[in-house]
């Protein structure tokens, strides 16, 4: 499970250790949970923000789920193997405060994600913790065994942070002609998205052909470039909808470039399942 949610959602933790292929599309999402994700084997190409990174077998993930992101499977989806933690940050920011060891979701929320490349080193001492924790959480009551998955939690953040210091080399974009090309086109949708956009618009600034530019955006992030844009919106729209209760809905739609009220109270519910006014008032 990859949760595509954009409603706080009511769990705590998620755990699910070499989960194979692809049962469903995988839509380019943000959530509110901290996510630690680790990529085995297949071929990915991970789109995170603006930047597409090629994964190798060991590569590690830790954002904080508010940046938009999204695995592009390429080849036989069958062979994507990837094992993943989403938990709740409210859920665990009391231990951690405690411990006085907030420090260990600092990854997370340092420019909102962190990749570490380990070629392995010390990956089967994770899985085994998330086994552990996996195995906790389809056997008992989680209430029953909510502070024993706290402590098991913790525990990895520690051993992630150990291979940090240690092990580990965060490695940036590695930077190629296509990698370039994705990362200023979606630059370009971040900085205007509040305008009307064209590809050609795109396609003029980044200098190659309209149709180019849409074959390479979709090759390698596995989206469209105006799915891309209007994804971006909506994540906006979210920020917007908590940060400022009193903007009417006419203002949220000028701030974030849809066209109209009822446009994006359309697109809103065909994302959430709710109208914005509706999610408003779950909001409080």
């Amino acid at each position: 499970m990859e949760h595509n949610g954009q409603t706080p959602s009511s769990y705590k933790l998620f755990v699910t250790t070499h989960q194979k292929g692809v049962h469903r599309n995988i839509d380019i999402h943000t959530h509110f949970h901290y996510e630690l994700f680790i990529f085995h084997s297949g071929t990915c190409n991970y789109l995170i923000d603006n930047k597409v990174y090629p994964l190798v077998s060991g590569d590690i993930i830790l954002m904080d789920g508010s940046k938009l992101h999204k695995p592009s499977i390429q080849g036989d989806p069958s062979l994507y193997d990837r094992s993943i933690i989403q938990f709740s940050i409210d859920w665990l920011a009391p231990l951690l405060q405690f411990l006085d060891s907030y420090h260990l979701v600092e990854p997370f929320e340092r420019n909102h994600y962190s990749i570490y490349r380990t070629n392995n080193t010390g990956i089967d001492e994770v899985i085994q913790l998330m086994k552990r924790m996996e195995k906790l959480l389809l056997s008992q009551n989680f209430f029953d065994v909510e502070m024993q998955l706290k402590i098991e939690l913790v525990d990895l953040l520690f051993t992630i942070q150990r291979f940090q210091n240690k092990k580990l080399t965060e490695f940036e974009n590695l930077e190629n002609d296509k990698s370039a090309y994705i990362q200023q086109i979606a630059t370009f949708v971040q900085e205007h998205f509040k305008e009307k956009i064209t590809l050609d618009d795109i396609a003029d600034q980044i200098n190659l052909s309209k149709s180019y530019l849409v074959h390479l955006f979709k090759e390698q992030t596995g989206y469209t470039i105006m799915d891309y844009l209007m994804q971006y919106r909506f994540t906006q729209s979210l920020h917007l909808l908590k940060t400022y209760p009193d903007w009417t809905f006419k203002e949220l739609c000028q701030a974030c470039g849809f066209k109209s009220e009822a446009h994006f109270s359309r697109f809103f519910k065909e994302r959430v399942g709710v109208t914005p006014r509706e999610y408003r008032k779950y909001l409080g």
